[in-house]
């Protein structure tokens, strides 16, 4: 649909994945996450709520922790309250919610690295470009970058500008050039505009990795491949969602799982996450919250530099959210 209809009069979206994220395939690099899916809504339906179907009835707190982590809500109809385990994952993580509920109103997109959905290409009948957006995309969470994704038929030339990279899989409004000097001046950008990354075939699987120089000034999660990180913003704070989709897999013969009592995540050590902070910008404090028992919360210590500061997640299960306080 145009852009102007997509959505139009619509107060609250229900998406549907169908059965497509609710399987993994850990070894092959399949997280069965929404990620893409969430972001794009997000991109596209503005600051209104949204929630995804994802038809999940085992990882209910993977589910509810992607959900509220980009922004939309978590878990929809294949909410198993009736499980025992699925009502205390639900309680738990609804009330890990609702108690840091000023994290949550308010926070803005605020990835350095812009993704465009290629929908002006699909309007004329091109779906080439979408398996190029799927593909890249899946790449840069699995490579730990963080990004927003807008539809190239919407985007204007301030989100364009406001970005340290954009990334666009087909020729559409990718070609929009940098917003007022004036602009860019007051936000302490460059006037050359954003690093623009097109990506014209199939990319080869280690394409974001060659991409390191070009991506060194956008968030980014160091370790597991299992951790998705997005972040957003609030009036002198920037919070870094984390979900980990590592879990003890099912057996191929039920590879959906029976219910929530088999969600068996594993737990991760060790992640270290790149802050990229704007020009001026300096971090106060880091202090780590997470729904989940037996994990690393608190306060962080952080390595800061010009333009850039590190913390490290000691342990963490399913969701961890990093709170930093700017001076």
């Amino acid at each position: 649909l145009p852009g102007d209809v997509w959505g139009r009069d619509e107060s609250y979206l229900w998406y549907s994945t169908g059965n497509a994220a609710s399987q993994t395939d850990l070894a092959n690099g399949d997280l069965g996450d929404g990620t893409l899916q969430l972001r794009y809504i997000r991109g596209a339906f503005g600051p209104r709520p949204f929630v995804l179907g994802k038809y999940e009835q085992t990882r209910t707190r993977s589910t509810i922790a992607e959900g509220i982590a980009n922004g939309g809500a978590g878990l929809g109809f294949y909410a198993s309250f009736k499980n025992p385990a699925g009502r205390e994952a639900m309680t738990t993580y609804f009330r890990f919610a609702a108690k840091h509920r000023d994290l949550y109103v308010g926070a803005q997109p605020a990835a350095e690295l812009l993704l465009l959905y290629p929908r002006s290409a699909v309007q004329r009948g091109d779906v080439e470009p979408v398996a190029r957006f799927k593909a890249i995309g899946k790449q840069l969470a699995r490579e730990g970058y963080t990004f927003d994704i807008v539809p190239d038929d919407i985007v204007t030339e301030m989100q364009i500008a406001s970005r340290h990279v954009v990334v666009s899989t087909s020729a559409g409004r990718a070609d929009l050039r940098s917003a007022p000097s004036a602009e860019l001046d007051k936000q302490g950008r460059a006037q050359r505009g954003p690093t623009r990354l097109e990506v014209e075939a199939m990319p080869a699987d280690d394409l974001v990795a060659k991409w390191r120089k070009e991506l060194v000034s956008v968030t980014r999660r160091e370790g597991a491949t299992t951790v998705v990180a997005s972040v957003l913003s609030q009036p002198k704070r920037r919070i870094v969602h984390l979900v980990n989709y590592n879990r003890e897999e099912p057996p191929k013969t039920a590879t959906m799982g029976r219910g929530p009592h088999e969600e068996k995540p594993l737990a991760i050590e060790g992640i270290t996450v790149r802050l990229a902070l704007q020009l001026g910008e300096r971090v106060k404090s880091i202090r780590l919250l997470s729904p989940d028992a037996e994990v690393s919360t608190g306060p962080a210590g952080l390595v800061q530099r010009t333009g850039e500061a590190a913390f490290t997640v000691p342990r963490m299960l399913i969701y961890t959210v990093a709170v930093a306080d700017l001076e």
